[in-house]
């Protein structure tokens, strides 16, 4: 993904903590079906997925 693809995340903590939560809660089945992802979210799968990277790349900047 090009930096102009990425998503930019514009998440208050407390959306982004939410957010992990929710994949979290999915992880054990697999990831969410798509209609959970837009009724909680109001984005396609893919969105939620760049979203989810943008997140971990942004945890995984802070350690450094």
């Amino acid at each position: 993904m090009t930096s102009s693809t990425a998503p930019r995340l514009l998440l208050s903590s407390r959306e982004a903590a939410y957010l992990l939560r929710f994949a979290h809660r999915w992880a054990r089945f697999g990831g969410p079906p798509d209609d959970e992802i837009f009724v909680e979210f109001g984005m396609s799968r893919e969105r939620y997925q760049q979203t989810l990277r943008a997140l971990a790349d942004r945890a995984r900047s802070d350690l450094t």
